[in-house]
């Protein structure tokens, strides 16, 4: 199952991506924000891509994420944070490092979670 970050959900991506298509769900109680706020001229990379929920994305605004992203792990036990952060290619306090190192780290990170993924495809 693929989880919304830092929200436990109880059902899969197909799911939601289906309730999307019969108008079930509307767009906007979702969003793809920035994990780090536009102020970087880098800004549009896919490894600063996040999906959250929406009211999470309007209380972030554009804070950087050591402002914000404490206080939403603090909403989970330490396994759930483990198994969100692996699936979205993040890691414990990766919120701490400057913008190009993230970058960088969740590149290879991301790479290595869409070769795990194709990999379960192939059997």
């Amino acid at each position: 199952m693929a989880e919304l970050l830092f929200k436990t959900v109880s059902y899969k991506l197909r799911k939601l991506v289906e309730d999307i298509a019969i108008g079930e769900i509307g767009l906007p109680d979702i969003q793809r924000p920035f994990v780090w706020p536009p102020t970087n001229r880098l800004i549009n990379q896919a490894a600063n891509f996040a999906l959250v929920e929406w009211s999470d994305n309007l209380a972030i605004g554009d804070r950087p994420p050591g402002a914000y992203v404490p206080g939403l792990e603090a909403r989970f036990d330490p396994a759930e944070l483990e198994r969100m952060y692996e699936l979205h290619a993040l890691w414990p306090g990766w919120y701490g490092m400057d913008y190009p190192a993230f970058l960088e780290e969740r590149r290879r990170r991301m790479a290595g979670v869409i070769r795990r993924g194709f990999r379960a495809l192939a059997g």
